[in-house]
């Protein structure tokens, strides 16, 4: 993630938020030739069970892309709902909701529940116009693999059997 300060906008905070909406939208409307033509090319993500690995580990555009298309399968109607976006300078803050009731792909197997209703804080960052960085703040370890009865993370396994499970069968479509 970026150590810099906070620079001038490049869109003005209407714009920005209208962005930031749009690619939310998006993501939840399983638009994705839409959502992904809003990642800038260098964007920078870091998601909560990426600490599980390593507490500095992020990953570029193309995780990002794979990654979402991976929850189009597994989390079928999974939307994130926002509620406030919050604008300083280059980046907004976006609070919302992770909801959703039916599941897919390789996790299907291993939940025991399909609701999940949890609460996620993102720190965007735009720059040229597109979604640059995405730090976001949530428990996955928690909710929703609580609420879906998953076996979640330990110390000893920190990536959950079902996430293991994704990453197999993203890895023999790669090949």
């Amino acid at each position: 993630m970026s150590d810099r300060p906070i620079s001038a906008p490049e869109l003005n905070s209407t714009e920005m938020e209208a962005l930031i909406r749009s690619w939310f939208q998006s993501y939840s409307d399983k638009e994705f030739e839409k959502h992904n033509a809003m990642i800038h090319p260098e964007a920078v993500v870091s998601y909560p069970e990426m600490a599980f690995m390593s507490p500095d580990y992020t990953a570029g555009k193309d995780f990002l892309v794979k990654t979402l298309e991976a929850d189009e399968e597994a989390f079928i109607n999974l939307r994130q709902d926002v509620d406030r976006v919050y604008v300083v300078g280059d980046t907004a803050f976006v609070e919302g909701w992770f909801r959703g009731s039916e599941l897919g792909g390789t996790i299907v197997v291993q939940a025991k529940a399909e609701d999940m209703r949890f609460r996620f804080l993102h720190r965007v960052r735009v720059e040229d116009g597109k979604i640059k960085e995405v730090f976001s703040y949530y428990d996955t370890a928690l909710p929703y693999q609580i609420q879906l009865g998953l076996v979640g993370p330990s110390k000893e396994s920190p990536i959950p059997p079902w996430m293991m499970a994704m990453a197999e069968k993203k890895n023999k479509h790669a090949q």
